[in-house]
């Protein structure tokens, strides 16, 4: 109803970043995309995905999820999740009135597939502002903001204009997934609904965090439709979940907050990809790993009510977890074992074999060159220049914050950075990722 001043000023500033952001991946690679008779796309993918976008646009609002073209002359399904290539063809069908070809003809598809992915990466500047802002506060939002619409490397490089690949979207979706969890978890923890709030029908305080609710497992959803290895963003949450149920359950606090934000978070994304061809198996690692976060959650919760209601000491929670993850993990094996190597399978992502090896992007991130030795040669410092280095200042920081004062929305930005770290020297392909948390945790 009224707009305070530095709100405004703050607005001003971050949208001057936007601008630099788009400036930096549209206008400076301009000519090298556009310089010459036709639209010059910026790798393999890139075209493949124009290719999908202008089939869809063909039989709109019909995608294909089998290309015939491909495999020749066997035909292949199509290896990409849907959401990136549809949602162009959807905006390039709306500026097209209707009829794409008629008023825009191939050139001008061409074009607005060329902006695309530049568009996307600067505004990811936004969520990355309002996580900085949640955790800490406006100035940290702004300078995080900053550091991810100038940082070099993969992040750049895959959100450049004719980089027409999902990569950028999977930044974006899955940023924007982590903004409503980090709110989500601030909204119910501070209007303290548990399940004793349900049973009283006590429902104005579940009204005030429904939306974020609701926001947090739909861009989680959006996520897991625009790539495929999106059960990578559960890893994360569920070794979250391990560490905030135990910090939770032995500092005496309820742990109802955790299962509330689980049932919608993993709920919603199940119900969008139902609909979804390459989506809608049910023994799909996609539909697995959302099935599992949600039943770990519970049983965590479940784990933690027994034990307060029989009078078990705290400190036995640990040792409860660990023994039933064991325990777990060996029936699966043995009473499921290709459901136990599908999943254990995923794993591969931090340890790729020989022959994935084969592809540039799976090749493991070194802070040191292979060939010189120097640190200014190696990956971390090609992708985060000084960046990668203070971060870790900001990792020790972060943990002190945790230390002191234990906020759960901390804790998942500290589990969350962790991983992506982790998945950098697995695979350099996740520095885009990690751009992110960089940006964040130097601001």
């Amino acid at each position: 109803k009224s707009i305070e001043k530095a709100s405004l000023i703050y607005g001003a500033i971050l949208a001057l970043i936007f601008c630099l952001s788009l400036y930096i991946r549209a206008v400076l690679p301009y000519n090298s995309v556009f310089g010459g008779p036709f639209v010059r796309f910026g790798g393999n993918d890139p075209w493949y995905n124009m290719r999908l976008v202008e089939n869809t646009l063909h039989n709109f609002p019909h995608r294909i999820f089998f290309d015939a073209f491909t495999y020749y002359p066997h035909g292949t399904t199509v290896p990409f999740a849907p959401l990136f290539d549809y949602l162009l063809a959807v905006i390039i069908w709306i500026l097209g009135l209707g009829h794409p070809y008629a008023s825009l003809g191939q050139h001008g598809i061409e074009v607005i597939g060329a902006w695309y992915p530049a568009v996307l990466g600067a505004f990811t500047v936004i969520p990355v502002y309002f996580i900085g802002k949640e955790l800490w506060n406006r100035n940290a939002g702004l300078l995080s903001a900053a550091l991810i619409a100038v940082l070099p490397g993969q992040f750049l490089s895959r959100s450049l204009l004719g980089f027409t690949d999902h990569h950028v979207a999977e930044t974006l979706f899955s940023t924007i997934a982590m903004l409503f969890v980090i709110i989500a978890i601030k909204k119910v923890k501070a209007e303290g609904i548990t399940f004793h709030s349900f049973m009283e029908r006590d429902w104005a305080p579940l009204k005030a965090s429904a939306i974020y609710l609701f926001l947090a497992g739909f861009s989680l959803g959006l996520y897991y439709l625009a790539w495929k290895g999106a059960p990578l963003f559960v890893f994360v949450l569920l070794i979250y979940a391990v560490v905030q149920y135990t910090i939770d359950h032995m500092r005496g606090e309820s742990t109802d907050y955790l299962c509330i934000i689980a049932i919608p978070l993993f709920i919603i994304p199940l119900i969008m990809l139902a609909p979804v061809p390459v989506f809608n198996s049910p023994t799909g690692i996609q539909v697995l790993s959302l099935i599992l976060g949600l039943l770990i959650f519970l049983v965590l919760g479940i784990i933690s009510f027994m034990m307060n209601y029989r009078g078990i000491e705290p400190y036995g929670y640990p040792i409860a977890i660990l023994i039933l993850a064991v325990v777990s993990f060996a029936l699966l094996n043995a009473l499921a074992h290709p459901l136990y190597s599908r999943i254990i399978g995923q794993l591969h992502i931090f340890t790729p074999s020989e022959s994935a090896l084969t592809v540039a992007e799976i090749h493991p991130m070194h802070v040191f060159s292979l060939y010189t030795g120097r640190i200014t040669q190696g990956e971390a410092y090609q992708y985060f220049t000084t960046c990668f280095f203070v971060a870790f200042a900001g990792f020790a920081w972060l943990g002190y914050n945790i230390a002191r004062r234990f906020r759960a929305e901390e804790v998942l930005f500290m589990v969350w950075s962790a991983v992506m770290l982790f998945a950098c020297f697995g695979q350099n392909r996740f520095a885009y990722y990690y751009a992110v948390n960089v940006a964040l945790l130097c601001g």
